[in-house]
């Protein structure tokens, strides 16, 4: 049984939804990039592969959330579509992604914390 089932929606919108800022993504971007530059040689090909496909992501996302910013429609928050983020990318490049495999990898790597673990010795 479901208690207040009129919130039932908007439970599950915030479970599966993020806010993240062009400043975040930005600096989440560079992070990721002084990362690959400082151990480019130890990558193996797939490795590199997914790397540049997040950067790329990054990079995209940015593009995106200063584009819609300056929309002008006022709204500080808005629910987008997947679809509609990858298609504005670079030549359509970010549809091509496969996103549940870098996902998988992303995961797998724990790439967010070695990149987190480099900027924290740097600073």
């Amino acid at each position: 049984m479901i208690d207040e089932a009129h919130n039932l929606i908007d439970s599950i919108l915030s479970l599966h939804s993020i806010s993240i800022t062009t400043t975040q993504l930005t600096q989440i971007r560079q992070a990721l990039l002084t990362y690959i530059t400082k151990f480019k040689s130890r990558f193996a090909g797939l490795n590199a592969t997914y790397l540049k496909q997040l950067a790329l992501l990054l990079k995209g996302l940015s593009g995106f959330a200063e584009e819609w910013s300056k929309g002008g429609t006022g709204k500080k928050e808005e629910m987008i579509a997947v679809g509609r983020v990858l298609k504005t990318g670079e030549k359509g490049a970010l549809d091509q992604i496969n996103l549940r495999k870098l996902d998988e990898y992303l995961q797998k790597s724990k790439i967010a914390r070695k990149v987190s673990l480099l900027l924290f010795r740097l600073s």
